[in-house]
């Protein structure tokens, strides 16, 4: 029964229609690589310039109007954040600053290398021809990981970034559906590792 279920799953990822997809989720997953190494780098060079010459920057007229919002409602920065933040001292909104920006460098890193596992799950399903090989029960370990590892960074800096700024003006909240999906590749990992074994007892 198991080898034949072992069977059935590789006829789905071997489909037309299964290939197709997994092409355009490898592009995909190179594009973003791409993308958060070349904001990485962007971020580094910025944090480097900004820090050489914070002393020459006026931060009330610089982020005077900022209103800031982001998805899922990880970091909300609101009209009282920023009073707060202009009424801090010139070093702690430096500071303050510049730990975003290692926040979100570590965050792009991070979400690179997992774009990059990613990528190479996928292609190998277009091209290998079998699905289930411990390279690809590896890839899926390293890209939980990964996940883990972004959604963890994500939270803890959310939660720096609130006790610098008084903890109350920021919300911090942790999202269960991210590390869901490292929970899922993960069982995603033990089903193609099943997978392996079941072609090495089949070949035997």
């Amino acid at each position: 029964m198991a080898k034949k279920q072992s069977e059935e799953v590789k006829m789905a990822l071997s489909s037309k229609g299964c290939k197709t997809v997994c092409k355009v989720t490898y592009v995909i997953a190179k594009i973003c690589e791409i993308f958060c190494i070349i904001a990485a780098v962007a971020l580094c060079v910025a944090g480097v310039l900004f820090g050489l010459g914070h002393k020459t920057v006026n931060m009330s007229e610089f982020i005077n109007e900022m209103n800031v919002q982001t998805n899922d409602s990880l970091i909300t920065l609101g009209g009282e954040a920023v009073n707060n933040f202009l009424a801090k001292s010139h070093n702690q909104q430096v500071t303050f600053i510049l730990v975003a920006m290692v926040v979100a460098i570590m965050v792009l890193a991070f979400a690179s290398v997992l774009a990059r596992h990613t990528g190479k799950f996928f292609k190998n399903l277009v091209h290998g021809k079998t699905p289930f090989t411990m390279e690809n029960v590896d890839l899926l370990q390293k890209m939980a990981t990964w996940i883990f590892a972004t959604v963890i960074t994500i939270d803890l800096g959310s939660l720096i970034l609130a006790l610098m700024l008084g903890g109350e003006q920021i919300v911090a909240s942790v999202s269960l559906s991210q590390y869901l999906l490292g929970f899922i590749v993960l069982v995603f990992a033990v089903i193609f590792r099943h997978g392996v074994e079941l072609e090495k007892g089949h070949k035997k």
